[in-house]
């Protein structure tokens, strides 16, 4: 039980410092746990902003994205429903003075509709019928479509500017080149018989 109550959003596992986790409970609590003891210890928490001026309430966290093994990103991702809001919107979240802003609306309402690569620098997200990607270096944005299928989940590769999504129909495609508008780059990778469930690249971007 996190010490709000609150059910949880997610859970990351860091590397560094070494047997801690980060949890992000529904209510948009977020809290570093120590895990290297018999009982857990909280190390620090912080209750994010969900009733922004001028922006409606967000009622309800169900994911986030930390871009990292350690606490030294600048900023990671939350996925969130807006009161009486159907699907959910993406947001980032400053690591200092945790200021957010929303990135993209009508996520597919998973936990696998949102990766993250190169430290987080490299972002991509899935709606229905579309793939939305984001080079936060030089903040150059591509959308791209799925034709008639709807996306299912999305892997973004650790280094490269690569991602994998799957659709509903057991397709998964490989795309690179992304922000080259002439020179997109698909390939089909593997078929499976029924929709794609979840994506992984490993450490090493296999």
């Amino acid at each position: 039980m996190t010490p709000s109550a609150s059910p949880i959003a997610n859970i990351v596992c860091l590397e560094n410092p070494n047997d801690t986790l980060l949890i992000l409970t529904q209510s948009g609590e977020l809290i570093h746990v120590a895990c290297n003891t018999d009982i857990p210890e909280v190390l620090s928490s912080h209750q994010l902003k969900l009733d922004i001026k001028g922006w409606i309430p967000i009622s309800t966290m169900m994911n986030f994205i930390w871009p990292t093994k350690d606490l030294s990103p600048l900023k990671f991702f939350i996925v969130g429903y807006p009161q009486d809001a159907l699907l959910p919107i993406l947001y980032s979240v400053t690591t200092n003075g945790f200021y957010m802003e929303k990135v993209l609306w009508n996520v597919v309402p998973n936990l696998h509709s949102v990766a993250c690569g190169r430290s987080g620098e490299f972002l991509v997200a899935i709606q229905e019928d579309t793939v939305f990607a984001k080079n936060f270096g030089n903040m150059e944005v591509a959308w791209h479509s799925s034709g008639t299928r709807k996306f299912t989940c999305v892997a973004v590769h650790p280094t490269d500017w690569i991602f994998a999504t799957g659709d509903d129909s057991g397709r998964i495609l490989l795309w690179f080149n992304v922000f080259e508008k002439s020179h997109v780059g698909k390939t089909t990778f593997h078929w499976h018989t029924l929709p794609v469930a979840d994506l992984m690249f490993s450490a090493e971007g296999v």
